[in-house]
């Protein structure tokens, strides 16, 4: 029997409904058994909505070929060559627009990074449901009255937060999980690009049983490498007030030369 179906091979590709029921089974605090896991992330990845077409194809390929023949489709999930780093484009709170940051974090300072990259590491490993609205109340923010070509955000203020949080804790927690997936995937993505600043640590420390959402094992703040950075000599940046408002990518990518260059004299 010949079936249409469009399945996701990437992560880019799962729609907003997939993406949502894909965050609450990887960051759920219930045990499950791995292969009922894969089977689980394999029934959400091959129904895109909730549509009763999707559905009945997708019970026609299990009565054809089981579980045994689809669970390889969830492969992409714990692949670590692929991952999430496109953000929801905007989220509507009442008759505001919050806007999130672009795809790869490739848009925000070196200041918002660090105030966000302390939320996520602190709900990863506390599973505490206010950093991830920190998280998120850092990343999403209404558009500016003079928004710059490359952000549409009203520029990133740390003494705002709260007043902005009495928005974003609006966001349903199911969409505050797509939010978290894509700052996750966009960590590893800066992992893999700056090696010298994201170390890898011990293989012993490396190896965990799947599923499992990867935690930063070892933790330093960016604010220290930004105030490491700005005490130097040179300055590249300027002072720390101008070297916090650096894009977060420039920032890393010249940190990572200058600890390549330490490695090279040692």
């Amino acid at each position: 029997m010949r079936i249409d179906i469009t399945i996701p091979t990437k992560w880019n590709q799962l729609t907003p409904f997939q993406l949502k029921l894909i965050g609450r089974l990887l960051y759920s605090k219930t045990e499950f058994e791995k292969k009922f896991f894969r089977q689980l992330l394999v029934t959400v990845i091959f129904i895109p909505k909730v549509k009763f077409i999707h559905f009945w194809k997708f019970f026609l390929i299990l009565r054809e070929v089981g579980f045994d023949g689809i669970l390889h489709y969830a492969d992409f999930i714990f692949d670590e060559a692929d991952c999430l780093t496109k953000f929801p484009e905007f989220y509507k709170v009442g008759k505001t627009k919050l806007f999130g940051p672009g795809e790869r974090l490739q848009n925000i300072t070196i200041n918002e990074l660090s105030y966000a990259d302390a939320f996520y590491f602190n709900w990863i490993h506390k599973s505490d449901e206010k950093d991830l609205q920190r998280l998120v109340a850092c990343l999403y923010r209404p558009a500016d009255k003079q928004p710059k070509e490359t952000d549409i955000r009203k520029p990133f203020d740390k003494l705002l937060l709260p007043k902005n949080a009495e928005l974003t804790d609006r966001i349903a927690l199911s969409d505050m999980y797509i939010i978290a997936l894509a700052y996750q995937g966009s960590r590893e993505t800066f992992k893999k690009r700056y090696p010298y600043v994201f170390p890898k640590p011990a293989k012993s420390e490396e190896e965990q049983p799947e599923p499992t959402i990867k935690k930063p094992l070892k933790y330093t703040p960016f604010s220290k490498l930004v105030a490491s950075m700005a005490m130097d000599e040179v300055q590249i940046f300027g002072t720390i007030s101008e070297t916090e408002n650096a894009n977060a990518m420039q920032f890393l990518e010249m940190y990572n030369e200058t600890l390549l260059r330490e490695s090279k004299r040692r």
